[in-house]
């Protein structure tokens, strides 16, 4: 049972009990059995009226008598006609308006320990108080509704504060078990620290072991990372330019490559870059050009582009195609060119999802072959420039991966960390494949680790 239902019946509680408290006898007008049982022995009282008082008396034989203070006299006889008394007068003496009616009848009404006289409710006044005790003699049915409601009252009372008391015990044993919990999960928490200091203290006794990475000529690193938010007729994005710095950064200290940032570049920028690798790199000479911003698919033609700044929706002369960006890689004389592409569309660059077979001798042999592959976002597909806190999904789990990599990190590998991860937080697949007529010959691009 839950803390809202506990305060919900200590509330019911109050309102039955404000009920109890303010349930009362209303004033009842009494029947036949109860006129009988008040008027069967003598009956003295005085009824104050609008003029005078008067004195009655009523005797069980049948006869009444009424006087006031100046001493005006009358009687006659009286009868019970239903819940009402009925007088006869007979006689009177004294000039008295008041009682030139030959018959009336009026009704007695009850209120506690009180009685009333007529449409008017005039009080009487017993001379004898305890006459009103033969009333109490007869049982009404108001009485025993009035019993029965009491009865009704008393039973929900128990019956809520019985549950009260289970609620409360329940609250009581809930809390010990929460205590109890948090008592354990601190324990444990203790224990795990004291487990980590004794596993750091043991690493920190244990002489470091640098990964086994392979005696191969690897060749140097470059990498062209370009990161667009600041569009002039496009919508701007929120996460590329923070995307390519984090790349940027990553890929210096970690692997030590040599980095071209290109902040919110034109198309005539990343051509120009592509033109200067183009002239200094060697056949052993690795490069990564890593891509976040808008792309585009041209459904008559089935291109894909690259938006750079200064690009519009309406005009190609400023957008960079897959055939720009193949040419570029063909003519270029590094071994093995990686494209990372974080747009839309950006599966257009591939064949199709091909995951190499693994052997012992995997990274000596695809270390001698020529790579030309990417890895995109997406298919053919918009992808969310979001979702990764401070980077797109896709970056964010690009990151994670070189990041927690400590030797050589193939391209096939590098995608089998990041697919899962994309398509499970994001509508969108990313895939790898070499690029088509750009020169692969089997080989794969690989990330080793300098630090």
């Amino acid at each position: 049972m839950t803390i809202r239902n506990y305060w919900i019946f200590l509330a019911a509680t109050v309102v039955f009990t404000l009920i109890a408290t303010i349930v009362r006898a209303e004033p009842e007008l009494l029947n036949q059995k109860q006129l009988e049982a008040l008027f069967g022995g003598d009956l003295s009282f005085a009824v104050q009226g609008s003029r005078t008082k008067l004195r009655f008396k009523f005797r069980p034989d049948g006869r009444w008598f009424v006087k006031t203070r100046s001493d005006r006299k009358a009687t006659g006889n009286w009868r019970i006609d239903g819940r009402k008394i009925c007088r006869d007068q007979t006689e009177t003496q004294g000039n008295w308006e008041g009682l030139k009616k030959p018959s009336v009848c009026f009704g007695i009404w009850r209120d506690g320990d009180s009685l009333a006289f007529g449409k008017s409710r005039t009080p009487v006044i017993l001379a004898n108080a305890s006459d009103m005790k033969r009333i109490d003699t007869v049982e009404t049915a108001t009485q025993r509704q009035q019993q029965a409601e009491r009865a009704s009252i008393e039973a929900q009372k128990r019956e809520i504060e019985r549950q009260r008391l289970a609620l409360e015990k329940e609250r009581l044993a809930e809390e010990a078990r929460l205590e109890n919990l948090r008592r354990d999960l601190e324990r444990q928490k203790i224990e795990q620290a004291k487990q980590q200091q004794a596993l750091a203290a043991q690493a920190a006794a244990e002489p470091r072991v640098a990964p086994a990475i392979p005696a191969i000529e690897f060749g140097a690193y470059h990498a062209v990372v370009i990161g667009i938010n600041d569009y002039k007729s496009l919508p701007k994005l929120q996460t590329a330019l923070a995307d390519a710095r984090a790349v940027a950064q990553t890929l210096e200290a970690a692997y030590g490559f040599t980095v071209h940032l290109l902040e919110n570049p034109s198309r005539a920028d990343i051509l120009d870059i592509f033109d200067q690798l183009r002239e200094t790199l060697v056949e052993t000479d690795n490069l990564l050009i890593y891509y976040a911003g808008h792309g585009w698919l041209d459904q008559q033609s089935g291109r894909g582009y690259w938006l750079p700044v200064g690009a519009r929706n309406d005009r190609r002369s400023r957008w960079l195609s897959n055939g720009d960006l193949t040419d570029a890689l063909k003519a270029m004389f590094a071994k093995h060119v990686m494209v990372v592409a974080d747009s839309c569309y950006s599966g257009t660059l591939t064949r199709s999802i091909s995951p190499a077979t693994r052997t012992p001798d995997y990274v000596s042999r695809v270390t001698a072959k020529r790579a030309r592959v990417v890895l995109s976002s997406g298919g053919l597909e918009p992808v969310v420039d979001s979702g990764g806190g401070k980077h797109s999904v896709f970056a964010a789990q690009f990151l994670k991966a070189l990041r927690e990599n400590r030797d050589i990190l193939d391209g096939t590998r590098l995608f089998d960390h990041i697919r899962r991860n994309v398509v499970l937080n994001a509508d969108q697949t990313p895939q790898y494949s070499d690029i088509r007529h750009a020169g692969h010959e089997g080989g794969d691009f690989l990330f080793v680790q300098r630090r």
